[in-house]
């Protein structure tokens, strides 16, 4: 090792360690382990606008900005290329005949000197001083043309001098900002002295030493509020009594106290090379002090302050290589994992989290889904009765593996527009506005972590969809469900947008500009979707994106349709189910929508039939003529009642079910299709009781305790026997004249019928083919309608997965993201 080296090159300890640079956690400098700041990233960006014109050539402007800032002549500014340029100028500037460096120091001092042919007298301090010198001792030490080198906070000990004597010895000091605005390929830093010793920097300086992007976060630095530096030195704080207790509770440990964002400690009977085994068995990187003049006895570490998470990893692999534990590795490699984000909601990221869960199986790897938050009023039943997302139930399904709650630990049910049921762990822990969840989900985090390392126990490969956007800014402070989740999981990122919306290119960019470094060098390319045409018009685009964020555009995906895969939380139709419904002997189905409409894939296999018109109903214009109505589920029973009733549409139920057409209720349609809904504890609405459309004899009380149940084979009217599952706060009684018509395997009823009216707890009923089938022939003769007993469609969701993929498979470079993932394909 160089006795001048640093640590923070990544590049060297990454060939050393033989591991990606993406993979190593490096404690061998102290950068704010986040990056630099949003503002200062801001800044960056709008500093290419700067970026022709010559930068002002020796930064007058903000030596103008610094002096306003500390209340500072600005002649006693000098502005350098880091704090480093400033270090080697000085001697220049002073035309330095000897300087005195109490060591163990930043080595740099020494080098500086030694370059302009300074003599370097050292004086070294002792440990149990911290390594701090006597002030009066040095006085003693420099004679005229001699100047004394000193850091405060110390290097490489990071303690701190006395303030008032400090004062009165220190006539100028360089300022460094990289290191606590994570900037330190920027490169900015500033002198503040005696006015002439300003100007002799200056002079000693080349002109525009300072370019136009450092002098742009120099300027953003000085001119940001100083709360977040306040906030920022607090959890600096924090994490640095974290790492100090962390390395204390070591064997043989001995830890200097520090007011840095570093901790320079002892390790007695610390084996030989232990940075060097660190770096190689488990991808840490620790600073070696045994060049330190002072400290080449061995045995001394500095490591910079990172995470608590992190600093468990460092003490753990420092704690098994102290006791000799062999080849035990603490930090173990992490299990492969691929995210998919997209630029906004609906961008398609469940289905093609769904295709290359199969695209994975597939491949022969045993794969997992994995859904940080969802929010979605699309959701089921898992055999152990947990609730989860329906997008997650798919993709397990995609995996060929049972639904299990961990993939999807956190659900979100709006039953508002700013109130949500909060599901955790399969089971309602309540319900929160969005500012109350917004503070409260951090607390889940422990949760989202337990179970996606439980998963990653289990299988070879998470297949982890994002949510929303991650570029959504407002969010970022308490994301769990994107980069935050990705960064965890040590995910590569795919970004996807929908082209078939517009402006996905701008979006992609867009995107990008808000990432910060860490998230940039998670994303792995991007995404085109639903697309329609010749992608090869897309090329100078693609060429674009690579030439300005150096990520490549990964795969252009067609727009699919008659696929089949269930939405994640739109209440929509399957792309083009309307095509083959519009001649006369179809059998028209209206679905009346609610604004809270939950599990409306219920129904996307009735528009998979070629016998079945399905249109969805809002208004009166939209009510038409059908032969049946369905009522679905809602996650706010009363409010949408309340809405279907002020849209003109109660008494055109009533109308149909006077002519003895066929009604069929779901869920939250069951109770509706009753006489009262009552809501004493006020679970869903303000109101206790509110009377439904009483086409049947039932009441409906909500209870605090959710009902969540999967029915693998319940009895109905018809012959083939029915399965779904039922997620409902309800609990409902019927009266004679609206007998139970359907029963659980235990006999206790889950649908009520009069006549031609049916009203189930049912979700997914009609996914079952016979029955659905049955079910179409007995509407379609009731309704004058020739019944089809040999049509057999498919309601084949299996089959559907295994199309979807092979379209992704076609259109997506599963080359390189398999390199990505570091698996062989």
């Amino acid at each position: 090792m160089n006795v001048f080296s640093h640590g923070g090159d990544l590049k060297s300890l990454a060939a050393e360690a033989c591991r990606p640079e993406r993979d190593i956690l490096d404690f061998s400098v102290n950068l704010r382990p986040e990056g630099m700041p949003e503002f200062i990233a801001s800044a960056l960006w709008k500093a290419m606008e700067n970026a022709v014109p010559y930068p002002s050539p020796d930064m007058a402007d903000l030596r103008d900005l610094a002096a306003v800032h500390y209340g500072i002549p600005a002649g006693c500014f000098a502005f350098g290329n880091g704090a480093n340029e400033l270090i080697h100028a000085l001697p220049r500037a002073l035309n330095l005949k000897q300087a005195v460096i109490p060591e163990p120091a930043f080595f740099e001092y020494r080098l500086a000197c030694l370059r302009h042919g300074t003599d370097v007298l050292s004086i070294r301090t002792e440990e149990r001083n911290s390594f701090l010198p006597s002030l009066r001792h040095l006085a003693e030490q420099a004679a005229n043309g001699s100047a004394v080198f000193l850091a405060n906070p110390a290097n490489p000990s990071g303690g701190l001098l006395d303030a008032a004597a400090l004062r009165r010895a220190v006539q100028g000091r360089p300022e460094v900002l990289t290191k606590f605005y994570g900037m330190a390929g920027v490169r900015g830093g500033f002198s503040i002295c005696t006015a002439p010793l300003a100007e002799r920097l200056r002079q000693s300086l080349p002109a525009w030493n300072v370019n136009a992007f450092a002098a742009a976060a120099v300027r953003a630095a000085l001119e940001h509020p100083s709360s977040w530096a306040d906030r920022e030195r607090v959890r600096n704080r924090e994490r640095r009594d974290d790492l100090f207790r962390r390395l204390s509770s070591l064997p043989g440990a001995a830890v200097l106290p520090s007011e840095a964002n570093f901790l320079l400690f002892r390790l007695a009977g610390a084996p030989h090379g232990l940075a060097a085994r660190l770096l190689k068995k488990y991808g840490i990187a620790l600073r070696d002090c045994s060049n330190y003049p002072g400290l080449e006895t061995g045995g001394w570490f500095r490591s910079g302050v990172r995470t608590p998470e992190e600093h468990a990893l460092l003490a753990e692999a420092l704690r098994a290589e102290l006791a000799g534990d062999g080849p035990s590795i603490i930090r173990k490699s992490p299990r492969p994992a691929l995210m998919i984000q997209g630029t906004c909601s609906d961008a398609g990221k469940s289905v093609l989290t769904a295709a290359l869960c199969r695209i994975f199986l597939q491949d022969g790897y045993r794969v997992a889904p994995f859904k940080a938050q969802n929010m979605a009023l699309n959701s089921g039943v898992t055999a152990l009765g947990e609730e989860m997302g329906r997008a997650q139930i798919v993709q397990s399904q995609a995996c060929r593996v049972d639904p299990d709650a961990r993939m999807n630990p956190i659900l979100l049910k709006p039953h508002s527009n700013t109130g949500s049921q909060v599901i955790v762990m399969g089971r309602p822990v309540g319900s929160m506005d969005a500012r109350e969840y917004f503070t409260a989900k951090r607390r889940f985090w422990p949760d989202v972590c337990k179970a996606y390392d439980s998963l990653a126990d289990e299988y070879e490969l998470l297949c982890l969809e994002g949510a929303g956007s991650p570029g959504e800014i407002n969010l970022k402070s308490a994301d769990v469900v994107n980069m935050n989740m990705a960064r965890y999981a040590r995910a590569r990122v795919l970004l996807a947008g929908d082209i078939d919306r517009g402006g996905v290119y701008a979006s992609f960019l867009g995107t990008w500009m808000t990432f910060a470094p860490w998230e940039k060098e998670l994303l792995a390319g991007f995404v085109v979707n639903k697309f329609r045409g010749d992608p090869d018009l897309l090329a100078p685009a693609h060429s674009y994106m690579r030439n300005h964020t150096g990520k490549p555009v990964l795969g252009v995906i067609p727009m699919m349709r008659d696929i089949n895969i269930p939405e994640e939380d739109r209440a929509t139709l399957p792309p083009g189910h309307g095509e083959h419904g519009k001649h006369a002997d179809c059998l028209d189905v209206a679905v009346v929508m609610p604004a809270h409409v939950s599990n409306f894939t219920d129904f996307a296999p009735l528009a998979a039939e070629p016998d079945v018109r399905l249109r969805q109903v809002r208004t009166r214009e939209e009510w038409g003529n059908p032969d049946l109505v369905i009522l679905p589920g809602t996650k706010s029973v009363a409010a949408d009642l309340a809405s279907l009733r002020s849209a003109g549409l109660e008494d055109l139920i009533r109308r149909h079910a006077g002519k003895g057409k066929w009604i069929l209720g779901v869920c939250g349609g069951l109770q509706m299709l009753g006489t009262d809904i009552l809501d004493p504890l006020h679970m869903e609405s303000p109101e206790e009781r509110t009377p439904g459309l009483g086409l049947l004899e039932l009441s409906t009380t909500f209870a605090a305790a959710k009902t969540l149940l999967n029915v693998r084979r319940a009895s109905t009217p018809l012959a083939p026997p029915a399965a779904g599952y039922e997620i409902h706060h309800g609990v409902t009684s019927h009266k004679e004249s609206s007998p139970p018509v359907m029963f659980r395997e235990d006999g206790s009823p889950c649908g009520y019928g009069k006549g031609r009216i049916w009203a189930t707890y049912l979700h997914g009923m009609l996914d079952g083919d016979q029955f659905r089938r049955a079910f179409i022939n007995m509407v379609r003769k009731d309704s004058g309608l020739k019944a089809n007993p040999a049509l057999h469609t498919a309601y084949d969701l299996d089959g559907a997965l295994d199309r979807l993929a092979e379209v992704v498979r076609k259109h997506l470079d599963l080359k390189t993201i398999y390199r990505a993932l570091q698996l062989k394909r």
